[in-house]
């Protein structure tokens, strides 16, 4: 080999490792911001140690992670929105830059919502919610393009959900999203405003780390006493006369004022309810369970699932049990109610109220 050849390789390792050691100090920057924003961990408070010991079972179990810092709803460009009225920022909300990777075509002339055809079409090529919201000069309004007719946009908010219950999204499908955008925008002859996806990506995966501590799933079994099965017929007139109603997916579900989900009731075991079925089914144990991030006031909606567990056990013959079978006593269900309010105080000192349109969107 040439000196000339050892040469051209060696000048061909500088390059690569100088390229290399860039990017590594660019994520650790990004990290390091995204660590900083998103604050301190937190002590579990269903698997804290600390004061007495647990005499009463819990079955929820969370992983550790760092806690969420409340963000306001910001503007993609990260500056004041001063071409937009109140209620323009207010529809505006509909993204929040502590869930969502959000970007901004700004074209030099208004589009019609038909020019967002190629961006709409690949509205769920991302395993994650994708939002479109196009600002509506003559109507003075943000909203889903394509809702009137006729209907020009001066600027095109595009959002990415960060997490669900599935997980953070991932780098790979954030670069494809602001690829797009931008591709959107080169077509309409317009400036895109997108964020680093490695740094949303950070940030998606620290959110996600806080979910993941509070995203509870409270269950209240009723089971025989003597071990003999609960009537299906007997299960359905005391679900209905509680105000429950049969879901497609096999549970009964009771709502709100509002119309929200408060709780279900659902099979022990392994078969859903079924409407043609319920004649003829027998079960040793039904389940009442709780979804804590997603309801407002979960201490209050406890007591409520906790006294149609009691009704419910007095009507079946049944005893509140755990999911391991160990009796539910007083103790245990005023521990669990302490747990649902240290979660939701939590979440809500990060920006997202239980029950809210933030966490009925993370929590999906």
């Amino acid at each position: 080999m040439s000196d000339l050849q050892l040469a051209l390789i060696g000048i061909g390792v500088v390059v690569v490792a100088g390229v290399y050691g860039f990017n590594w100090l660019q994520q650790r920057k990004y990290r390091r911001e995204a660590a900083k924003a998103f604050g301190k961990q937190h002590e579990d408070v269903l698997l804290g140690r600390g004061g007495a010991a647990m005499e009463d079972r819990v079955e929820p179990r969370l992983g550790a992670g760092p806690a969420l810092e409340e963000r306001a709803v910001v503007d993609s460009s990260g500056a004041a929105a001063e071409n937009l009225s109140p209620a323009a920022d207010e529809d505006a909300g509909f993204f929040d830059g502590a869930i969502d990777y959000v970007t901004e075509i700004r074209p030099a002339n208004p589009v019609a919502g038909a020019a967002l055809g190629p961006l709409l079409q690949h509205k769920f090529d991302f395993d994650k919610p994708v939002r479109v919201l196009g600002w509506n000069q003559s109507g003075a309004k943000w909203e889903e393009p394509g809702s009137e007719a006729g209907a020009a946009y001066s600027r095109i908010r595009v959002a990415l959900q960060l997490a669900d219950r599935a997980g953070p999204v991932s780098e790979l499908k954030l670069a494809e999203f602001r690829d797009l955008v931008r591709d959107v925008a080169i077509q309409l002859q317009a400036e895109a405003e997108c964020p680093e996806p490695d740094e949303a990506h950070a940030q998606a995966a620290l959110l996600d780390g806080f979910c993941a501590e509070v995203d509870v799933m409270i269950g209240i079994n009723v089971v025989s006493r003597d071990g003999a099965a609960f009537p299906g017929t007997k299960i359905r007139a005391m679900a209905e006369a509680a105000g429950f109603r049969l879901a497609p997916d096999g549970t009964f579900r009771c709502l709100g004022e509002r119309g929200e989900h408060l709780y279900s009731l659902q099979n022990l075991e392994t078969s859903p309810f079924a409407a043609d079925t319920l004649k003829t089914l027998a079960t040793r144990g039904i389940t009442l369970l709780l979804d804590v991030p997603r309801v407002a006031g979960g201490a209050r909606v406890f007591d409520r699932l906790v006294a149609l567990g009691r009704q419910f056990a007095g009507t079946l013959g049944g005893t509140l049990v755990d999911d391991n079978r160990v009796p539910l006593n007083d103790s245990g269900l005023a521990r669990i109610r302490t747990q649902i309010e240290g979660i939701q105080a939590r979440m809500a000192a990060q920006g997202i109220q239980p029950g809210g349109a933030l966490a009925l969107r993370l929590f999906s």
